[in-house]
């Protein structure tokens, strides 16, 4: 009895020292794990249970969310997505529009979320429908301009599409759009279903079975058009000692229409140009021209043609036998030449060469800074035309450099 009034006659002394005992403890463990209060650095992905079969989620939900989290250091070091996640269970909701807190599911212990961000989500769930409905293929562009294109034809030719009830509802098209600009063969490709509103719109949340068609554009050659070749007409000669190397129409072929598809099928398949004169040409002419087409059959495109006619001189040639002049040659020094002349084979236009005499072309050695002794030199060759070219026979020439032998004087009687 004595010990037990004892305590009670000392219960306040006993309390304050357990507190102050409680703190102290509190406060060492504290300096060793402290409690820290952060967000998570990493967003928590939000995991969806689905509705029941015949409903769907109408809009988008969100995926992640950010958690703070208040915890000691030590359990800190466990918080990872793996021990931290966020489910919401959209399995006994019925349709219509539902709001939800959001909650994180942990097994660390210890630990307090401090605050989910967003902390509720709000979706709304519609019953989900299907419907049959015809498929549109939409053919956009022109084949090139001398092909037509025919009907389109697509498999399958209705489809089924299913989603919320809302959206279902708004769906008047299912279409799909086919480019055929330029097109010169059919056109076959599988394109995507997409389903529109009544305003042109695309209804988002939509599936189609099939998801795409298949459609065959067949394109064919108009019988309002025809492809001929264009055939320069060239008048007179180009001057003598020149000749005709090529004459090119550009383009060179064209496309040619008529309102009658049977004249056209009479047409052939060439058109001549209008004439080119040519009479004593010394280089290339160009011109543009107009086709020589009967009334009636105008071409697709630039209405004049250009014609190029390649002018070019005749080729010859032309030899002489000519002696080697010596030139830089020091003083004091001879050359002895082996041989002492060269033929000269010239190449050129056939009226140049006509007019070229010996004395118009120079063969010459260049000896500066050569010493004594056995040397192999190039001959060079002048020719004042630079169209004519010129080859020596042999290509180089023995050169023997000797001092020159003493003149003497002879004494006058």
């Amino acid at each position: 009895m004595q010990i037990l009034r004892w305590f009670w006659n000392n219960k306040g002394s006993l309390l304050l020292a357990f507190v102050l005992a409680l703190t102290v403890w509190v406060a060492a463990v504290s300096a060793d794990d402290p409690t820290v209060e952060k967000p998570m650095d990493e967003l928590v992905p939000i995991n969806y249970l689905p509705p029941v079969e015949e409903l769907q989620v109408v809009g988008e939900l969100p995926q992640v969310a950010r958690l703070t989290i208040r915890a000691p250091q030590s359990v800190w070091e466990k918080i990872s997505l793996e021990t931290v996640s966020i489910q919401v269970n959209l399995f006994n909701y019925e349709a219509g529009t539902h709001e939800m807190g959001l909650k994180a599911q942990y097994d660390l212990r210890p630990l307090r979320i401090i605050n989910i961000e967003p902390a509720t989500i709000s979706f709304t769930l519609e019953t989900i429908l299907t419907k049959e409905i015809p498929i549109i293929v939409n053919v956009m562009g022109d084949p090139a301009i001398e092909f037509d294109a025919k009907e389109a034809t697509f498999q399958p030719e209705t489809a089924l599409i299913r989603g919320p009830a809302s959206a279902v509802n708004r769906v008047i098209e299912l279409r799909s759009d086919i480019e055929i600009t330029g097109a010169r063969q059919d056109v076959e490709q599988e394109i995507p279903l997409l389903a529109y509103d009544q305003d042109g719109q695309i209804v988002e949340g939509i599936e189609t079975e099939p998801r795409v068609v298949y459609i065959i554009v067949p394109i064919e050659q108009s019988d309002r058009y025809r492809l001929v070749s264009v055939i320069p007409k060239i008048e007179g000669s180009p001057a003598y000692g020149y000749r005709i190397m090529s004459v090119l129409a550009f383009p060179e072929l064209v496309q040619v229409t008529s309102s009658d598809p049977e004249a056209i099928a009479r047409l052939p398949g060439f058109v001549d140009t209008e004439s080119i004169d040519i009479t004593g040409a010394t280089e290339t002419v160009e011109r543009r021209v107009f086709l020589d087409l009967p009334f009636g059959f105008p071409i697709i495109g630039n209405q004049t043609i250009l014609v190029k006619a390649t002018i070019e001189a005749i080729e010859s040639s032309l030899t002489f036998n000519l002696p080697i002049e010596v030139q830089g040659l020091p003083p004091g020094l001879a050359a002895k030449l082996t041989p002492d002349s060269v033929i000269i084979t010239l190449t050129g236009p056939l009226v140049i060469l006509q007019e070229m005499q010996p004395e118009d072309v120079r063969v010459f050695i260049n000896l500066v800074d050569l010493e004594e002794g056995s040397h192999v030199v190039t001959p060079e060759v002048v020719v004042p035309q630079v169209e004519v070219q010129a080859e020596t026979i042999p290509s180089t020439i023995e050169v023997e450099i000797s001092i020159a032998p003493l003149v003497t004087a002879t004494p006058t009687p």
